[in-house]
């Protein structure tokens, strides 16, 4: 399985080279100017943006640093049954980047020279949605990255078992296995995945065999946490 961190650094790769195109188009205009109009051309041009930087230095900065690139966080889970988690993300090399859990900051981490980063993190129950932001030594910020969200889940799902009931009796070979779980959660009878809607409400058509038939039904989160229920039902022809 390719790491998460490969195909940040994928995107961080493109970013740079899209960079130095633009950097190359440059060179190429000035180039064309100086061939096609000559040097007095060049000097009026260079001497045109040296008054529009001076025009507008109320508002531009003079420093010259380009503000670092967003980062980007890893999405390794969408929920979890434990209440500690990593913060996984890759950004410039060796930039500051702040933390924001639920829009609190954690804190600051520097990212690694190949610019991966990680931030340990106590999860809230219920969602929780991180988010991360570059700052370099000018104090310029980066954009804030898209959020990493995932759910802390503790405790059994709701299993909610609507028919049949433990000890029915059955003339029909077929019925159905019906009841409502949480919304998202997947159900089971007899290891056989069931139809659940998005209210969390399931059913299973289950044919039953002669005599006494064993049912167990479970229900599993998004986070792995799971409640069953066993009964047993008898088909009578």
């Amino acid at each position: 399985m390719r790491s998460p961190y490969s195909r940040l650094q994928q995107r961080y790769t493109k970013q740079t080279q899209q960079r130095l195109i633009l950097s190359l188009i440059g060179s190429i205009i000035l180039v064309v100017i100086l061939v096609i109009y000559g040097l007095p051309a060049l000097f009026n041009l260079t001497g045109t943006i040296s008054s529009f930087r001076r025009g507008n230095s109320a508002t531009v900065s003079s420093d010259n640093t380009v503000a670092p690139t967003t980062p980007e966080l890893s999405q390794d889970l969408t929920a979890t049954s434990s209440a500690h988690t990593k913060v996984h993300g890759v950004a410039d090399p060796n930039i500051t980047v702040e933390i924001f859990q639920n829009g609190r900051s954690l804190g600051t981490v520097v990212a690694s020279n190949d610019g991966t980063f990680t931030q340990d993190a106590d999860l809230e129950k219920g969602p929780n949605s991180f988010t991360a932001q570059a700052v370099n030594d000018a104090n310029q910020k980066s954009d804030v990255s898209e959020a990493y969200v995932v759910s802390f889940l503790s405790g059994q799902p709701k299993l909610d078992l609507s028919s049949p009931k433990d000890g029915d009796s059955f003339n029909n070979q077929t019925i159905s296995v019906s009841g409502a779980t949480d919304p998202g959660d997947t159900v089971s009878i007899n290891d056989r995945l069931a139809i659940v809607d998005k209210d969390g409400n399931f059913s299973y058509s289950l044919n039953l065999n002669s005599g006494d038939n064993k049912l167990k039904i479970t229900a599993t989160d998004p986070a792995g946490n799971t409640t069953s229920k066993e009964l047993t039902v008898k088909y009578q022809q």
